[in-house]
């Protein structure tokens, strides 16, 4: 096994975020018919806005309040082939935590395979215009920290 699957793997066993069970559909592929690569960041993100929904602070509300977490990196590791009709579970679970940025990893398992891994570097930020074209990095909320359940790395931004 690589290291990516392997690593992967030993984090599973701590709780995840949020998760919820999928279906691969026909939209997800390509013409070879295996997973599309961009369709696991639409996975990462529907995993991450229910987390958020959950916790009490759905995206709209955070946005209406004038408080955004605007994407900055992203990365996908595919580790085993995904196909039409394939049930697999997405579980999201905290990366590091910074005192104004968070990374949130989803993982895609079909069964005991890891079959995608979807990271994610997130910053808080307040909505600096009132157009709310500009953004302005800020640090995390309490609440955020709370949800995410982890400690702060101060050597983090």
């Amino acid at each position: 096994m690589n290291a990516c699957i392997l690593a992967a793997m030993s984090r599973r066993a701590a709780p995840a975020l949020y998760q919820h069970q999928r279906r691969v559909v026909m939209a997800d592929t390509d013409a070879a018919g295996v997973i599309y690569f961009g369709c696991v960041f639409s996975w990462h993100e529907a995993a991450m806005q229910e987390w958020l929904h959950n916790a009490g602070h759905p995206i709209g509300k955070l946005l209406a309040e004038g408080y955004a977490n605007p994407a900055v990196h992203s990365e996908a590791d595919y580790t085993y082939p995904l196909r039409v009709g394939d049930e697999i579970t997405v579980q999201l679970r905290p990366g590091k935590v910074g005192t104004r940025s968070f990374e949130l990893v989803a993982e895609g398992w079909l069964g005991e395979i890891l079959a995608v891994r979807v990271l994610v570097v997130y910053v808080w930020a307040h909505l600096a215009t009132a157009d709310g074209q500009g953004f302005r990095s800020a640090n995390l909320p309490p609440w955020l920290l709370k949800a995410l359940a982890v400690e702060v790395d101060a050597g983090q931004r």
